[in-house]
């Protein structure tokens, strides 16, 4: 057992320096606190560096007023908030939601990019932006542009190759704004998060007029 020694000054002239034991157990506070602040630490980091690239995104885009900067600050808008919580395969339905906030209506493509990868289509999934028909498609991501609509193929499920799953809202610096799973709120991601995917973009036309 150790030992501390107390040099406090008392108020009799005849008290003596204090001997206390130390309890063993301090060591293990001390362990439990350095353990804590590591794995705090990181967290916490990740925090702050996501919240410094959203105000850097919307600074940026505060500086031009197009259609499709207006698209990417109300997507902004919603990073770290929850967009139905609980319900899945709602990736479409916030992009659609977004855009109708910017005033944009944007339809459900006939000529879908990824066709005769699905058999379905509908406001509701992710393909059904990607068709000549709504947009000027892109697949060189150093052409997109704030507010473009982000498709990612083969995201999830047992869809053929090639087929898009996932579409985000493009806002600048190789980001992305999602509603990625049911669980997650809205969040910034990079596109190299999708590196298993091909990424195409659709420029909808509907930011022309």
């Amino acid at each position: 057992m150790r030992l501390l020694i107390d040099f406090s000054i008392g108020t009799n002239k005849n008290d003596a320096v204090q001997i206390k034991p130390i309890s063993p157990n301090w060591k293990y506070a001390f362990l439990t606190l350095i353990l804590a602040s590591c794995i705090s630490i990181k967290p916490i980091s990740m925090w702050f560096d996501n919240q410094l690239l959203v105000q850097q995104l919307r600074q940026t885009n505060t500086l031009n007023n197009s259609v499709g900067n207006r698209v990417a600050n109300k997507a902004i808008a919603w990073v770290g908030k929850s967009y139905k919580p609980h319900e899945k395969e709602r990736c479409a339905d916030f992009v659609r939601f977004v855009l109708r906030q910017s005033n944009v209506r944007v339809g459900i493509t006939s000529k879908p990019w990824d066709a005769g990868k699905q058999y379905h289509n509908g406001s509701l999934m992710a393909r059904s932006f990607f068709g000549s028909d709504i947009g000027i498609i892109l697949t060189n991501p150093k052409q997109f542009q704030k507010g473009d609509l982000i498709g990612f193929t083969n995201t999830y499920g047992n869809f053929r190759r090639g087929a898009i799953t996932h579409v985000g809202i493009y806002v600048g610096k190789e980001r992305i704004v999602d509603r990625s799973t049911m669980s997650a709120p809205v969040r910034v991601r990079s596109l190299s998060t999708f590196r298993n995917s091909k990424i195409i973009a659709v420029r909808p036309y509907a930011y022309q007029k």
